[in-house]
């Protein structure tokens, strides 16, 4: 699908500067120049706690909408918009849409988004503002199964997913799972997995990158691993019996941490190195000795499709995971682990057997997947 000088909403579950250069950051990068996008920063799922983590979101949030509309690179804005937290409240339901809608509109005179704007959405809590735009075309792109994120009301978010799903025009998908699930409900429902930077992560396959300084003091073999580090997504207890299993190895996790450092395994051998620049990732992983993805098996990580994977691809690494559909599929370009000490175990023969030719294979694999 070619788009061209369209007007695009861009509703997004990540915010632009929040580090996390997931499928959001490279889809609205490619609409752009040839289309005018106003990225609108996450709206929010999760119902606030009274916790210190959840007030730094919150101030950070209202930090980002004070400083209003900010042209990110030609013919791509993002903006942060202010609502009400508590998304399973009748009166939230109500006044959320009006809300969005009213800066929105403001947003778009500012930059000449008069005519009917395609709207492009990954939240189902955007339900609400369709009414305020009756004659824009909705493309709603469901990238993960959200009711089935910790924290959210999780009916709630199910219900305005269903409706969602029945008033838009146009339904992607990027896991099969999603796909048939979400097909039941609009036949225009079309199956579209993530691509892949494979010029930026190929880079890993050079010589001469220079060993990041904070890996300088961490011994080899290193099991590597980078991406959001939260309970919804990571088995900590895997990861605890992966360093305990080989004090020898040395397990890096890269990534924002959205958890309390004390909730997160304590080993001398696993070492979290915080968020780094999506354009330095590549840096790291060439120095992975093996790349893992150490999932917890729950509704949301089945619906899932990591874009990780590729990226471990593209740069070459032997990769092992738990079993997710979408990354079962890749055959034997992954070694998929059932268990903890199947997943012990594959990352030891990873270890053992890599060599020119399985690299040669994953790197071709992921171009021929690129984003383009």
């Amino acid at each position: 699908m070619t788009l061209r000088n369209q007007n695009i909403l861009f509703f997004s579950s990540d915010d632009w500067h929040s580090g996390l250069k997931t499928s959001k950051y490279h889809i609205a990068s490619r609409l752009t120049p040839a289309n005018k996008v106003l990225f609108i920063n996450s709206i929010g799922l999760r119902r606030p706690t009274i916790s210190a983590h959840d007030g730094m979101r919150i101030l950070h949030k209202l930090k980002s909408w004070r400083q209003g509309l900010r042209e990110v690179r030609r013919n791509l804005f993002v903006y942060t918009p202010i609502l009400l937290p508590f998304h399973d409240l009748k009166i939230s339901q109500v006044l959320n849409p009006q809300i969005l809608s009213i800066q929105i509109k403001h947003v778009m005179n500012k930059l000449n988004m008069t005519k009917n704007p395609l709207i492009w959405t990954f939240l189902p809590n955007t339900l609400g503002v369709l009414k305020h735009f009756p004659d824009s075309k909705v493309i709603y792109h469901c990238v993960d199964y959200m009711c089935a994120f910790d924290g959210v009301p999780s009916e709630v978010i199910r219900k305005m997913d269903q409706n969602l799903l029945r008033k838009a025009d146009l339904v992607f998908t990027v896991s099969n799972r999603l796909y048939q699930l979400h097909k039941q409900i609009n036949p225009k429902t079309f199956y579209m997995p993530h691509g892949v930077d494979a010029e930026l992560f190929s880079k890993a396959l050079r010589d001469g990158i220079v060993l990041p300084e904070d890996l300088e003091n961490i011994p080899k073999p290193i099991i590597g691993c980078y991406g959001l580090i939260s309970r919804d997504w990571i088995d900590y207890k895997l990861l605890s019996y992966l360093a305990n299993s080989h004090p020898d190895w040395s397990i890096v996790m890269i990534g924002k941490i959205d958890e309390k450092m004390e909730n997160l395994p304590q080993s001398k051998n696993i070492y979290y190195l915080g968020l780094k620049l999506y354009e330095e990732l590549y840096k790291y992983s060439r120095f992975f000795d093996v790349a893992i993805i150490p999932f917890n098996i729950n509704q949301l990580t089945i619906h899932s499709n990591p874009l990780k994977v590729l990226e471990y691809l593209a740069a070459g690494k032997p990769v092992v995971s738990v079993a997710i559909p979408e990354i079962t599929k890749l055959g034997d370009l992954v070694k998929i682990a059932s268990n903890y000490k199947e997943f012990t175990s594959h990352v030891e023969e990873s270890l053992k057997e890599d060599s020119e030719e399985l690299i040669k294979k994953r790197a071709t694999y992921a171009r021929k997947h690129s984003w383009e």
